[in-house]
């Protein structure tokens, strides 16, 4: 039995044609350049709606990034890249525009994605075209310099005492009298002395003053395993955002969003 030589796939043709003029091959990649770019924005519009809808729950999955490494064969950090991105396109479908016709990278949309706003979304869409990786950095940290507060205009935090307290507050804790008695005739003062330190063990606790609302407090959650899957998802779509290995800093910017949602609802 005679094995027939298989038939080369059209991509190895491609590269064995002798035919084309250089300018016919860079005229051919020009063409694939602008396809795959149309190609990536309709990807990421489609990818959105598939975690607007949560179609990955039909098929068993409790993460969107399960779904798509499974499903696509994308690698963990290729997938959330992606998931960031079309985060971006779902809260300003213009973005989309702009990525098809080569404006933003797919890169791009991962370092604008945490400073983009409603307020500044058209400023960024116009001033942030073409810029390479670097420069994008750098523009993210001068977008960001603008909107926080400088570090000499912020309120000084409290001075914080032996008892962890603001000064303020230790200066109205009551502080309780102990009477001392000189010692009686007969009576040591070594015995004087241990009778004094027994009086002041039995006096009672300064109360603690509330903290002051600038400070920090514990706050204990207990969480189920889809919570804290989520929780390590937004930790890994933020990992360029200092400080957001940080679980606090992860729901500070959630509650933000989920705040001005609502608001906009009502």
């Amino acid at each position: 039995m005679s094995v027939q030589p298989s038939r080369p796939s059209p991509f190895v043709r491609l590269i064995a044609r002798e035919d084309l003029s250089d300018a016919e091959v860079t005229a051919l990649l020009a063409a694939m350049v602008r396809r795959e770019r149309v190609t990536l924005a309709a990807m990421l519009g489609y990818l959105g709606l598939v975690v607007e809808r949560k179609l990955y729950a039909p098929a068993g999955y409790d993460c969107v990034s399960a779904y798509l490494v499974d499903r696509f064969g994308w690698s963990l950090p290729s997938a959330q890249k992606r998931l960031q991105a079309a985060g971006l396109c779902r809260r300003f479908p213009v973005v989309l525009d702009l990525v098809a016709s080569g404006a933003f990278h797919l890169t791009a949309l991962c370092v604008l994605a945490p400073v983009v706003t409603e307020l500044n979304v058209e400023r960024v869409c116009a001033e942030a075209q073409g810029l390479t990786r670097v420069q994008l950095s750098e523009y993210v940290r001068g977008l960001r310099a603008e909107t926080e507060p400088d570090a000499t205009t912020r309120p000084a935090r409290p001075i914080p005492t032996q008892m962890g307290l603001p000064l303020e507050s230790v200066a109205k804790v009551p502080v309780p009298v102990v009477s001392i008695q000189p010692p009686e005739m007969g009576v040591s003062s070594s015995s004087t002395d241990a009778a004094q330190s027994m009086a002041i063990a039995r006096a009672p606790a300064p109360i603690a003053a509330p903290l002051s609302p600038s400070w920090t407090s514990r706050l204990t959650v207990h969480a189920t395993q889809a919570l804290r899957a989520k929780l390590r998802q937004a930790q890994a779509l933020l990992s360029h955002v200092r400080g957001t290995r940080n679980v606090a800093v992860v729901l500070d910017r959630a509650l933000d969003l989920l705040i001005a949602s609502e608001l906009k609802r009502r």
